[in-house]
């Protein structure tokens, strides 16, 4: 990989990346390191340099993970307390109904070198779900990934969350805990957790995960995660409400040159952040339910006492996303 010299000084640069793959969406994912780019989409990666050079071209999570199955969803972090990458792919078989984590991290801060894989059998119990839209997080006290469950038979089950030991940062053991039908305070099921990625240091050693509803709403969950992340962790709930009133996108956008409309989404939290006692996440929404103006909608709670600190839509001129 290019020394930290070469990455010095650039503040604007565009070049190739993974052409398309022919999923429709690809589910383009990327994580920036020290020295390196690691782009995933479905359902393989590439590797980077700060400068564009290609390291390791598109590689298939198949090849990567040594398996046939189907696999989808890709996740790729960069940790820089460990200076380590984190990746994760669902797998799922429909005919043996068996639902699937791959997860891998680097042995290294150089993404193009060995890396730990594991392998979580995430159904339930009962063998009724799979798991779809996994979200991933990591902290100095464990890695997390979190997804929507769905019957077999079809329709949404519940949201489940999986914290594991931080040893796997070092290729040790990858036990933990599982939680499952998650709710928000009112006994409605959360849906599209996501992890709120620490900027600073938590010296509660706490970790976070927030979700909205996927239609409209104007409350927030905030999910702490405290105690011994291998063994029976502590989580809890605050559901936070006040905020501005976010609404779905979609199949509403405008496509310049097309009179097809574009899926805009649904109103799930697309990014959160964790910096000195406060949780910042991010959304789609259009911003008066009409299709007219499609806003980006940035949330600020106070982690302390699980308060709204301000939330805030941005938008332009009609018609334009």
């Amino acid at each position: 990989s290019d020394p930290p010299a070469a990455n010095r000084g650039v503040s604007y640069l565009n070049f190739e990346a993974i052409d398309s793959t022919g999923w429709i969406p690809p589910d383009t994912v990327v994580a920036a390191g020290l020295y390196d780019i690691v782009e995933a989409t479905n359902s393989g990666f590439a590797i980077y340099s700060k400068t564009g050079r290609e390291i390791q071209g598109y590689t298939s999570f198949a090849s990567f993970f040594g398996t046939s199955e189907f696999l989808f969803d890709p996740r790729v972090i960069y940790n820089p307390a460990k200076d380590r990458y984190v990746m994760l792919i669902l797998q799922k078989n429909s005919t043996s109904q068996t639902s699937h984590v791959r997860i891998a991290i680097s042995q290294s801060p150089w993404a193009d070198g060995d890396w730990w894989r594991w392998s979580f059998n995430v159904e339930h119990s009962d063998g009724l779900d799979w798991m779809d839209y996994a979200t991933l997080g990591a902290d100095n006290f464990g890695i997390y990934f979190a997804g929507n469950m769905y019957n077999w038979a079809g329709g949404f089950r519940w949201a489940k969350l999986r914290t594991l030991n931080p040893a796997m940062w070092t290729g040790g053991d990858s036990n933990g805990w599982e939680f499952w039908d998650l709710q928000f305070s009112s006994g409605d099921g959360a849906f599209g957790l996501q992890f709120a990625d620490p900027h600073t240091s938590n010296l509660n050693e706490e970790s976070y995960f927030v979700n909205t509803w996927s239609g409209w709403g104007s409350e927030v969950g905030l999910w702490t995660i405290t105690g011994d992340r291998t063994s029976s962790p502590g989580i809890a709930v605050t559901t936070i409400s006040g905020l501005t009133t976010y609404y779905a996108l979609g199949e509403n956008v405008d496509q310049p040159g097309s009179t097809a409309d574009i899926a805009g989404g649904d109103s799930r939290v697309m990014n959160a952040k964790y910096t000195n006692r406060r949780v910042f996440f991010t959304l789609g929404t259009d911003v008066a339910d009409d299709g007219a103006n499609g806003g980006w909608y940035t949330v600020k709670l106070n982690s302390d006492d699980g308060t709204l600190d301000w939330s805030h839509v941005l938008w332009g001129a009609d018609q334009y996303y």
